[in-house]
């Protein structure tokens, strides 16, 4: 699912994205196997992406892909580093990505939700009313 968001979105916007949109399709969808194309140039520091995401934003992002994959297919996920341009950004995030995944950190979605979060409400509404044929969890 493609969801558009506009330049200066940051961790609150992509993990309420997560959390009311692209989780409850994923669970509804059901996977057998979570695939994961790990770029990470919506870093804040990446020079192209445009973006505001930290390395605790990647974590909890990690962290809503972890609890998809337990729900749905035993916890089985591949990630694939997909890149990004900022080396230092990328060397952080990469780590916390990795942490989550071992188990050595446990974000907290929500606490990470509560940052800035500019009114992306509009977007939900639109990729509701989109995708609500599609997916009885948006209707």
């Amino acid at each position: 699912m493609n969801v558009p968001l506009p330049p200066g979105q940051g961790d609150a916007e992509y993990l309420t994205v997560f959390k009311d949109i692209l989780m409850p399709v994923a669970m509804e969808y059901g996977p057998q196997l979570v695939l994961v194309s790990a770029g990470f140039d919506i870093h804040r520091n990446d020079p192209l992406g445009g973006m505001l995401v930290t390395e605790r934003g990647f974590a909890a992002l990690t962290r809503c892909i972890l609890e998809i994959a337990r729900a749905t297919c035993g916890g089985k996920v591949v990630m694939a580093l997909e890149g990004g341009y900022d080396l230092k950004g990328l060397q952080d995030s990469v780590k916390a990505v990795l942490l989550e995944m071992t188990g050595a950190t446990m974000t907290c979605i929500e606490e990470e939700r509560t940052g800035r979060n500019r009114e992306i409400g509009p977007i939900l509404k639109s990729l509701r009313r989109i995708h609500r044929s599609f997916w009885k969890c948006l209707a």
